[in-house]
């Protein structure tokens, strides 16, 4: 995961190793990865969630082939996420 600013195009590194495959979406406290791959011809899922405070891992399970997406996107006036799936 990296921070940078619309100004210019200066990557900082801010968190190692955050993988979102399957699809990532962030809230005002959390980001929730969803990482995807095929070993040796069978579907893992990994659902992460980390603190935006200090980008501890919060939560980590397995996850269903069904919970993986090609695009995620959250509206806060609903508090709602959307994503697309097939």
């Amino acid at each position: 995961m990296y921070s940078f600013s619309t100004s210019g195009y200066s990557p900082t590194l801010i968190k190692r190793d955050v993988y979102a495959s399957g699809g990532g979406i962030a809230d005002d406290n959390y980001y929730y990865s969803t990482r995807y791959e095929e070993l040796m011809g069978i579907p893992v899922v990994e659902r992460k969630s980390y603190s935006l405070k200090n980008w501890g891992l919060e939560d980590s399970y397995s996850g269903k082939i069904e919970h993986v997406a090609t695009d995620l996107a959250y509206f806060a006036p609903k508090d709602e996420a959307y994503g697309c799936f097939s």
